[in-house]
This record gives C-alpha cells, structure tokens and sequence, in this order.
C-alpha cells in the first residue's frame, strides 16, 4: 500500500481514500502494480466478496486512481479492470483490523470497520470459510505504510 488521497466522489469533498478502507466484507487501499503484473502505477485494490456463477467468490478489483470505481460500477476499460476471481466458492469472509483509530482512547483491539482512513491499522486479518464448512488459516498481515506521509500527497 502506498499514502495517497484519492477523491473517491468529486461531489463529496469528505469522501476521501488516503489509506485504508475497512468493512467487514471489504478492503479497499492504493498500491503500486509491478508493470510485469499489469500496465504499472497507482491502483485502488479491493477485495470483496460477490457473486459469481450462482456462488459467492472472493475477488479483486484493479482500478486504476484516474478512474476509481469504474470496475466495481461495470464501467472496466479492460480486461486489467475485469474483477479477478481469487477464491471461488465462499460461504464466509471477514476482514477486521487491530489497532487505536485516530481519536480512541480505548487500547489496541480488534475491529471490524477501520474507520479511520489517515492511519493504517496495526494489522489486517482475513477469515475465510468455504462453502463446504472448511476454513482456511487466519491471514494475519502488518501493513507497511506511513500514512503520515499521505499529508502532503496529492
């Protein structure tokens, strides 16, 4: 993940994408794409769980920051915006995410919303459970980013 304030709505000066955005169900942040794995340069990524071919699916959209949403609206350019599907046959995702919001005097905890999009949480954990009851180890990542940094990004 890269610090980067990106105007998700050019209506809404308050909808703002500068790190990461957390739901249960969806995580959302920009990154740099390698050019050996797609066209290069800035991307929001996002994982969500959707519907795919009468399943649910675990996917990810590529977005370029020119035009963020268009993939998710079924506004894709290319194949590189077409949602990838990551894991087919999903009965069950949660993201949540450990750390202090911004403002929170309560300690580090689990959350599941991080709602404050100027600082990155401590960690991000993914559990998944599959349509045939089995589930998958918790992935448990430390995001690297100094959204500190994000201040003084376009």
């Amino acid at each position: 993940a890269v610090p980067y304030r990106l105007k998700l709505n050019p209506q809404d000066p308050n909808a703002l994408l500068a790190g990461y955005e957390g739901a249960t169900h969806r995580l959302r942040f920009v990154a740099r794409m390698p050019a050996a794995a797609a066209k290069g340069g800035l991307y929001v990524l996002t994982f969500a769980l959707m519907p795919q071919n009468d399943k649910q699916a675990l996917v990810l959209f590529r977005e370029p920051v020119d035009h963020p949403g268009s993939a998710m609206e079924g506004r894709a350019d290319d194949a590189m915006n077409a949602p990838l599907v990551l894991i087919d046959g999903v009965s069950h995702l949660d993201f949540s995410y450990f750390g202090v919001p911004a403002g929170s005097q309560r300690p580090a905890s689990w959350l599941p919303d991080w709602p404050d999009s100027a600082n990155a949480p401590q960690l991000i954990r993914m559990r998944v459970t599959l349509d045939d009851g089995s589930t998958w180890p918790d992935l448990v990542v430390a995001p690297r980013v100094d959204m500190a940094a994000a201040a003084n990004v376009k």
